[in-house]
């Protein structure tokens, strides 16, 4: 038994040796595309591996030199938000708290009666987005509480 393992010559189908480099009977080159070129193929890989680590590094990514920056909400307006909002609220909700983040944004925390179903606090959600964008203030967290709980975040 031969130990040499053995190949057919895809030019000229003879059997030759799966290491010969160079059919010896028409002389066709055997080695792979990336062999026979060398140069192209580091060029391939690098264009490759640039390609993917740059959508890695900017797939979820922010921009680096972005800066947010909101203006504290004067308490005039949230106080005649909160007077605004309880008085709409009577006999939709319990309470209501007005008041901001230490981001300067506003958070509203509606507190719905016990027996409001899903499409009254859908409305109370409404009206709270309706009653804030008379303020024109720029970020607002809304929510409507319900036994304690966030029932509704209003987006």
């Amino acid at each position: 038994m031969d130990k040499n393992p053995t190949k057919i010559c895809p030019q000229c189908q003879s059997e030759i040796s799966a290491l010969a480099n160079k059919c010896p009977h028409c002389q066709s080159d055997q080695r792979s595309f990336f062999k026979r070129h060398p140069a192209v193929s580091v060029l391939l890989l690098i264009a490759g591996v640039g390609l993917i680590s740059s959508i890695i590094s900017t797939s979820g990514s922010t921009p680096v030199n972005t800066t947010v920056v909101t203006v504290p909400i004067s308490e005039a307006t949230i106080n005649s938000l909160r007077k605004d909002l309880t008085s709409f609220g009577q006999g939709r909700w319990q309470d209501v708290v007005v008041g901001q983040s230490e981001y300067n944004e506003l958070i509203v925390r509606a507190y719905a009666l016990p027996g409001a179903n899903t499409v009254a606090i859908n409305s109370y959600c409404e009206v709270l987005k309706e009653e804030v964008g008379k303020y024109a203030i720029a970020k607002a967290n809304l929510y409507i509480y319900q036994f304690g709980e966030v029932v509704k975040a209003c987006l």
